[in-house]
């Protein structure tokens, strides 16, 4: 496995370089910072770069690929960038991650929703049907962007979305944060297949350090449009060891993952059949590196499931008041899986209970001022227990999932409320006040 990036970095280090210039490091004192560089000559990183750029591309299928040091966010203000020229509106699914929502605001783009559902507690999922309906209703759109997969793990059909958008001359973007790993696992279902731009959060399912990620092209006309896009927006001092670990996690995939997906689904059925054989529902999923089961349906309250979990060891990506959502890659061992197994089997000896369903938010909501209007308008800070009625002049929510509960311009429920009250970790909001339109 040719590595470019890595073998550039490991070429400079063996010769023990007396390093008079950045970063202050100097690669000592806090550990092996020995890959961790800057930009020079005699090091070439930047001709490594597009090397591995030019085979992620190849590994990808795609017309041209570029790795991000600054996460999913900074490719998703980069497609919204590189096509805000097409356009003052755009079609979103309703419950999108904040980073879209910031992007749609920054470059004065207005969200046209769909998906604005919630269904058995989960956000639900676009269909052609929506939109279409959406571009009827909005000829000027630029086209659509959209979550696939989703948080939870679950994948609309892309493809007749795609061909809904294309009849339509409408592009379609993808923020595949949670989808880096399709081009091995699901393939026909990979995003490349369809998006005309699209990122793949890397560091969430791949081998890779946290904040890697790569944005794919796959319309050679929109090329230029993102790099000038991202030659504004990214930084000009890239970690290398990101850009590094994005490289070796995309080849590595390319060349053990099919096996080592193949062995976690043979670990993880023994999960799922475990969970059926005690009634503990879970959801069917496009994604085979997720799993979230509904413990609430199961009659076992969530935060006990999760008290048992983290007495045994094990910690989940999320919860909330019905489902617990686990990720894994194909770096999981088996040992992993057993001691999911061992606390899955105390959870089934908690006692079962009929619960009443606490999910916190049903999906709708009444909209006062226009999304990128807001503003115009002034504002003020209010007690979360004052902010019931009023017009919310921020994106705020919950994390994770990290999409809006309410989004800038929709009127603040009393659930709302009673939802920002009672979490853990909120965006939006700060020490219990919310902002809101002055009228």
């Amino acid at each position: 496995m040719k590595l470019y990036i890595k073998d550039a970095i490991d070429k400079y280090s063996k010769r023990n370089p007396i390093r008079l210039h950045m970063p202050g490091h100097k690669s000592r004192d806090y550990g092996c910072l020995c890959e961790d560089v800057t930009e020079l000559p005699v090091i070439d990183n930047e001709k490594a770069v597009r090397l591995a750029e030019r085979d992620i591309k190849d590994i990808l299928k795609v017309k041209a690929s570029f790795i991000l040091t600054n996460g999913s966010t900074s490719g998703i203000f980069a497609m919204i960038s590189a096509v805000k020229g097409f356009g003052d509106k755009i079609i979103v699914n309703r419950f999108a991650h904040k980073s879209v929502f910031n992007a749609l605001s920054l470059f004065n783009i207005e969200p046209v929703f769909v998906a604005d559902k919630i269904i058995d507690g989960l956000p639900s999922l676009p269909t052609e049907e929506e939109i279409s309906l959406a571009i009827e209703n909005n000829p000027t759109v630029i086209g659509a962007i959209l979550t696939y997969p989703d948080y939870y793990g679950r994948a609309f059909d892309i493809e007749k979305i795609k061909i809904a958008l294309k009849k339509k001359n409408k592009l379609l973007l993808v923020d595949g944060a949670h989808g880096a790993h399709f081009f091995i696992t699901n393939p026909d279902k990979y995003a490349g297949k369809f998006a005309d731009i699209y990122v793949d959060g890397a560091h969430k399912t791949l081998p890779t350090l946290t904040q890697g990620a790569i944005l794919s092209v796959t319309d050679i006309d929109l090329i230029d449009k993102v790099k000038s896009s991202l030659d504004l927006l990214l930084t000009t001092s890239p970690s290398y060891p990101i850009l590094s670990s994005v490289e070796y996690g995309v080849k590595y995939l390319y060349k053990y993952g099919a096996k080592q997906y193949l062995l976690q689904q043979k670990y993880l059925k023994r999960i799922k059949d475990k969970l059926s054989a005690e009634k503990i529902g879970f959801l069917q999923l496009s994604d085979g590196l997720k799993l979230t089961v509904d413990f609430l349906n199961s009659g076992i309250p969530v935060k006990k499931a999760i008290s048992v979990l983290e007495k045994n060891g094990v910690y989940a990506e999320t919860y909330d008041s019905r489902y617990v959502l686990f990720m894994f890659s194909v770096l999981n061992k088996k040992e992993d899986y057993d001691a999911l197994y061992n606390a899955i089997k105390e959870i089934t000896q908690l006692k079962r209970q009929k619960i009443k369903s606490g999910f916190y938010f049903d999906g709708k909501r009444e909209r006062k001022v226009s999304f990128n209007k807001v503003g115009e308008y002034d504002f003020e800070c209010v007690d979360a227990e004052n902010a019931k009625g009023r017009i919310s002049a921020v994106n705020f929510g919950i994390f994770p999932p990290c999409y809006p509960l309410v989004v800038a311009g929709e009127v603040i429920t009393e659930k709302d409320i009673e939802i920002i009250k009672n979490a853990e970790n909120t965006f939006g909001t700060l020490n219990g006040k919310i902002k809101v339109v002055k009228l």
